[in-house]
């Protein structure tokens, strides 16, 4: 590992990600690491040398733990907070690195019918465009960026906060079920349901020279997300940063 190889902001990454493991660990608090995060453990034994942020999953339930006792235990460089997204993050109090923030992923329980999981579906995608206000329409088509536009401005009557509020308890609104999913992931995520027994069972793994804890299936959970070969890196074209830019 040599860290003097990382950017700027994947140091500052870092920095965030020993922090919170440290109060994660301080509470046995479980956690797995998710998305590019995951893959990087797995592929290149810390981060992947293009991505510029960490990514880690929590049960509803393990959330709220580390959401009671973050902001009182956290390096006073670190704030836990929501900022142009419906996923709660860890960024840097000052901002001392633009663009380098942690998210954290939440595990609920997903409706067992068709029905339900359609709605619910369907309900956090409105509240995820009405949450957004920094969008890169020129990534869309003529519709979707007619559907962005409407929500966008359905969400403007309302603060961030109301609405986080609203995310939050429609996600967290079914109580027992069989499936799980993402509650809080990205659009096309977020009607995946998953058995919770994926994420029951973990493995240690190793981030930058940090023992961490992966899905013991980690090889399913990157298979769902990157496809079959994804110990195989893309073309270098496709090597780019996906929230930051040069």
């Amino acid at each position: 590992m040599d860290r003097d190889a990382l950017s700027p902001i994947q140091k500052e990454l870092l920095g965030q990600f020993t922090d919170v493991k440290r109060v994660l660990d301080s509470h046995s608090i479980p956690y797995t690491l998710t998305c590019g995060t995951l893959l990087g453990a797995v592929r290149h034994q810390g981060f992947i040398p293009w991505d510029d942020d960490i990514d880690i999953l929590l049960t509803r339930a393990d959330f709220q733990r580390f959401e009671a006792c973050y902001p009182h235990e956290a390096d006073s460089r670190y704030q836990i907070t929501y900022t142009n997204t419906w996923t709660p993050r860890i960024m840097s109090a000052d901002a001392a690195v633009e663009g380098a923030y942690l998210d954290l992923f939440i595990l609920d329980n997903f409706p067992d019918s068709a029905a339900g999981r359609f709605w619910r579906v369907l309900l956090l995608r409105l509240l995820q465009g009405m949450l957004k206000h920094d969008t890169d329409y020129s990534r869309f088509s003529t519709t979707q960026r007619m559907l962005l536009g409407t929500t966008r401005a359905l969400g403007a009557a309302f603060s961030v906060k109301t609405k986080t509020r609203w995310y939050t308890r429609l996600s967290a609104a079914t109580k027992r079920s069989g499936m799980v999913h993402k509650s809080n992931g990205e659009y096309k995520h977020l009607p995946h349901a998953l058995n919770p027994s994926v994420y029951a069972s973990r493995v240690e793994g190793v981030f930058e020279g940090l023992s961490v804890w992966l899905p013991a299936d980690y090889h399913g959970e990157l298979t769902r997300f990157f496809g079959p070969d994804y110990m195989t890196p893309p073309p270098p074209e496709a090597r780019v940063a996906k929230h930051t830019r040069p």
